[in-house]
């Protein structure tokens, strides 16, 4: 199941997003871990509901785009200094690059 999210506006989430918030890019990349062995087409990320908008989201990402969003998070860890995040998410790059 996807994790389920609620921010105020979809502008607020827009700008954690382009900020690279390192709180929503941990979130949107362990929801992503715990669905990398699935073999849909499009895995739900999270469910996200905008408050003043009174909207909800899901946030799907192609499995094509699995790796390079990961890649993408790997850099945000990497600017955290997680390094043991970084590693997990190293490794299942890995396991997905031998997988394709």
């Amino acid at each position: 199941m996807a994790v389920q999210l609620v921010f105020d506006s979809t502008e607020h989430f827009t700008n954690l997003v382009e900020s690279q918030d390192y709180r929503l890019a941990k979130t949107f990349a362990e929801s992503m871990l715990q669905h990398i062995y699935n073999p849909d087409k499009k895995i739900t990320v999270a469910e996200i509901y905008f408050e003043e908008e009174d909207e909800i989201l899901d946030f799907q990402v192609e499995r094509k785009n699995i790796i390079p969003n990961l890649k993408q998070f790997l850099r945000i860890y990497e600017t955290e200094e997680d390094y043991e995040g970084c590693t997990v998410i190293a490794n299942a790059i890995k396991t997905l690059e031998c997988l394709v």
